[in-house]
C-alpha cells in the first residue's frame, strides 16, 4: 500500500468517526499542553479560554529553534490553533520556517478499551520552501493503562498527504505534579527512506494554569542522526 492510498484510508476513517462519534470528548479542567513531544494530545481547551505554548531548542550543528502556539477554545470539544516557528543556523540569521493554522475536534471521550480520540486538521504554510498552503490530518488517541500511565498514539499525514507520521508515547505521573514521557516517532514516504526517532522528557505543573517542560531526543535521518534538546512553558489564560 503506497502513502497516498494510506492517506485516503485515513481520510475515510476520519469521516466515519465524525459521522458516528458524536462530539462528547473530554474537556480540560487544568492545563494540558500539546508540547514538548511529537504526538498530538487529546485534550481540548474549554470554551473562551486561551492557552500560550512556547519552546526554545538547540539541535546538532548549533541550529536554534523557537516555536509559539496559540490555542483558543471556541465551543465545547472544538478549539482553533495558530503556530509558528523560527530557525537560526550558526553564521546565519533568524528565519521563519512554517506557519500552521489548525483546528482540533473532540470525537470520543473514551470508555473501557475504547480510546479517547480527537481529530486535528492543518493548513501549513512553508515560508522557506514551497511558499504555499498544504492541508493535513491527524487522528490522536489515548488509552489509560493505569491511574498513572497513559498510552498516546497518532496517525497523521504530512507534506500535503505525501507522507505519513506515526507516533507512540508512554506518559506517566512520576510524583506529585512531575510527569514524564518516552516516545517513538516515524515519518514514512514512498519516494524516500523512512525517518525514525525517539525522545523523552519531563514536565512540571507549577499551578493548574502554568507548566514547564524539558525534553531531548534523537532523529535518525538517512544521512545521519540529529540530536536536539528543548525547554518550554505553557500558560492557560
Amino acid at each position: 500500500m503506497n502513502i497516498r492510498h494510506a492517506m485516503r484510508w485515513l481520510s475515510t476513517i476520519v469521516l466515519v468517526c465524525i459521522m458516528i462519534g458524536g462530539l462528547n470528548a473530554q474537556q480540560s479542567e487544568r492545563i494540558d499542553p500539546d508540547r514538548p513531544d511529537q504526538s498530538e494530545g487529546v485534550g481540548i481547551l474549554p470554551p473562551r479560554h486561551l492557552q500560550v505554548e512556547w519552546g526554545f531548542g538547540v539541535a546538532s550543528g548549533r541550529r536554534l529553534t523557537s516555536e509559539l502556539m496559540l490555542r483558543y477554545g471556541l465551543v465545547k470539544d472544538w478549539e482553533l490553533r495558530l503556530e509558528g516557528a523560527t530557525n537560526h543556523v550558526r553564521g546565519g540569521q533568524w528565519t521563519f520556517d512554517d506557519v500552521t493554522l489548525s483546528s482540533k475536534l473532540g470525537l470520543f471521550s473514551g470508555e473501557r478499551w475504547i480510546p479517547k480520540m480527537t481529530l486535528v486538521g492543518y493548513l501549513n504554510y512553508s515560508w522557506a520552501e514551497t511558499k504555499k498552503w498544504t492541508p493535513d490530518l491527524c487522528l490522536a488517541f489515548e488509552n489509560e493503562l493505569t491511574r498513572d500511565i497513559a498510552l498516546v498514539y497518532n496517525v497523521a499525514s504530512r507534506d500535503g498527504f505525501h507522507s505519513a507520521l506515526l507516533t507512540a508515547e508512554l506518559y506517566c505521573n512520576l510524583i506529585g505534579d512531575l510527569n514524564g514521557f518516552i516516545e517513538y516517532y516515524g515519518s514514512f514516504k514512498s519516494s524516500s527512506s523512512p525517518i525514525h526517532g525517539i525522545d523523552f522528557g519531563l514536565n512540571y505543573m507549577i499551578s493548574h494554569k502554568v507548566q514547564l517542560d524539558a525534553s531531548c531526543g534523537r532523529t535518525f535521518l538517512p544521512q545521519g542522526a540529529l540530536s536536539y534538546a528543548a525547554l518550554g512553558a505553557s500558560i492557560l489564560l
